[in-house]
């Protein structure tokens, strides 16, 4: 009886060992006298060469870098690929709902130039979400200590470098266009950025965008558990990245009566470039402005109050 042949070097993958080799002699045709080798190697799977095993490693490294790069790419040019959702879009104020911009809301100002520019939409007067965070210097402050002025309240993120310094600008216009009646009107940020929450963030930014230097300037801050329930209250979502970590938040702007009720809320925007500048026009920055100064001081009428 002749002992099974080894694989002959361009074996077929996925043939089983020996299968092609046959003995000359007629004892081998028989079952009695086939080796317990033999019979284990007839059964035994195909082994698959250690090169395809290492192509294939190859190719997972590939796929994988190349998604990180297709991902980094995406966000680069305002694309989102996945991100980690860091607060509800569910608000507990009807009429803090951030509508969305495919289908105009009900109440929407579309029919004025101004207003539709805007995306102005007029709110039903509901008493505003109170809440308690820390102020660029530090101390607490809260939403209803600022009741007897108008409060044009908005969301920036401490490190934003996207639509925030165009909206840093509207509002440092806002109060110059306000003059004598920028007394009676508080500028409130609330921070939208969770990767930078310390009071030191937002002073930082409030001094490199100059609004620091406003007597009604408060650039609000907290902990995670005390900016989420203010984020969701007042519609807005923050998302970070898991591979850029870049924060990206609804861009939402209210205005509030010096009773503390939702009259208007704006919707400010900006252009980005294919390199991911951001900016926008100075016409449309005077608009903007203008927009907000003219809705302020119509909340500072009696005929309004």
């Amino acid at each position: 009886m002749s002992a099974a042949q080894p694989d002959p070097p361009g074996a077929r993958v996925g043939s089983a060992r020996g299968s092609s080799a046959k003995s000359t002699s007629p004892e081998s045709t028989s079952p009695e006298s086939t080796s317990p080798e033999s019979a284990v190697d007839a059964i035994r799977p195909p082994r698959v060469p250690r090169r395809v095993w290492t192509w294939a490693a190859v190719a997972v490294v590939v796929l994988g870098i190349g998604g990180a790069f297709l991902e980094h790419t995406l966000d680069a040019h305002g694309i989102p690929a996945y991100s980690v959702t860091t607060a509800s879009t569910t608000p507990l104020s009807a009429s803090s709902a951030a509508q969305p911009t495919s289908q105009p809301p009900a109440h929407s100002d579309a029919g004025g130039t101004l207003a539709a520019f805007m995306g102005t939409v007029r709110l039903d007067g509901a008493p505003a979400p109170d809440f308690r965070l820390t102020t660029q210097d530090g101390s607490a402050l809260d939403l209803a200590s600022l009741r007897g002025k108008v409060v044009l309240l908005t969301f920036l993120g401490a490190d934003c470098e996207t639509v925030c310094p165009v909206l840093a600008k509207e509002l440092l216009l806002t109060d110059a266009l306000l003059g004598r009646d920028a007394a009676a009107v508080d500028l409130v940020a609330v921070n939208t950025d969770p990767l930078a929450t310390s009071p030191a963030a937002v002073a930082r930014t409030s001094s490199t965008t100059g609004l620091g230097h406003l007597a009604n300037w408060h650039f609000l801050t907290g902990t995670l558990a005390a900016l989420d329930p203010v984020w969701t209250r007042y519609g807005v979502t923050v998302d970070v990245s898991t591979v850029t970590h870049r924060v990206a938040h609804t861009d939402l702007v209210y205005l509030l009566d010096a009773r503390g009720r939702e009259r208007i809320r704006v919707t400010p925007f900006a252009d980005e470039s294919r390199s991911g500048h951001v900016s926008l026009p100075e016409p449309s920055i005077r608009r903007f402005a203008a927009g907000r100064a003219s809705y302020s001081r119509s909340l500072l009428s009696p005929a309004r109050a």
